[in-house]
């Protein structure tokens, strides 16, 4: 988390309303990460209501494997205390993106780091609908998107990201979201889409690029290990091609966007 934040210039909310209104409702949309963001976004707006909203792996996405690292990592906090959590700090369950569990136009901002990998290719234009319903005339969506390949691949690179391309496409997912989302948000309503493109240097750059690829490191594994076909062995054989293309020279890199959009007054 610190890394990512440490791009984001030390924000965990990057629409204008974030920065022009102090008092805001906001819901963060969960993934991989769950109540740390959430709690760190509370603790960043004091004045604001913050809700974590986190969604059970039989919440009907079934973009998952049933036994993957997602299902099964360790960065749930949903078994703290509550006394442990900022007192403007409220955790929720879902159980469908295509029925959100709150009224019509509550939410000033809503945070997803994760639809990029949970929501299917089917299934973008109903859930940003729903989105839309519930987000305040005025308010904004923040996304932060990854697509699912690497830049300045080489022959081996494209071996390895070519199957988990294969297995994206396999889950039903979209294998480039970054290019694809703008136009799915202007269709369910939303106006002024803006979008950073930021390129994660693997292992290369300097400080800056070893801080990248901790974040790219991080999510790369993540998603060979949920969406690929890729045995253990070959997981070993894919880490080992990962380091042998940066000590050869090759300068690897990720990309990650930041867009964000307004819903109409």
């Amino acid at each position: 988390m610190m890394a990512l934040r440490f791009i984001m210039k030390g924000d965990l909310l990057f629409s204008p309303l974030a920065t022009k209104q102090k008092s805001l409702v906001v819901l963060d949309l969960q993934g991989i990460f769950r109540d740390q963001f959430s709690c760190q976004i509370a603790l960043d707006y004091p004045q604001s209501m913050v809700y974590g909203l986190y969604f059970t792996p039989e919440s009907g996405q079934n973009t998952m494997k049933s036994t993957n690292s997602f299902a099964n990592q360790d960065s749930d906090n949903h078994h703290a205390n509550d006394n442990s959590f900022p007192s403007n700090y409220i955790p929720c369950v879902g159980h469908s993106m295509k029925k959100l569990p709150f009224e019509d136009n509550t939410f000033d901002i809503i945070n997803a780091k994760s639809l990029w990998y949970l929501v299917k290719k089917s299934d973008w234009v109903d859930v940003l609908s729903e989105l839309f319903r519930i987000i305040k005339p005025g308010g904004y969506i923040e996304l932060l998107m990854a697509d699912f390949s690497l830049l300045n691949d080489n022959a081996t690179d494209q071996y390895w990201w070519s199957r988990l391309v294969q297995g994206i496409i396999n889950h039903g997912l979209e294998p480039a979201p970054m290019s694809t989302v703008g136009t799915q948000m202007y269709r369910v309503g939303f106006t002024d889409v803006n979008r950073a493109l930021i390129a994660l240097p693997r292992g290369w750059g300097g400080q800056m690029g070893h801080l990248t690829d901790l974040i790219a490191m991080y999510y790369s594994e993540f998603m060979f290990q949920t969406f690929s076909d890729l045995t253990p062995d070959e997981m070993v054989s894919f880490k080992t091609a990962c380091r042998a293309s940066i000590q050869k020279g090759y300068s690897p890199a990720n990309s990650i966007s930041f867009t964000y959009a307004q819903k109409p007054l």
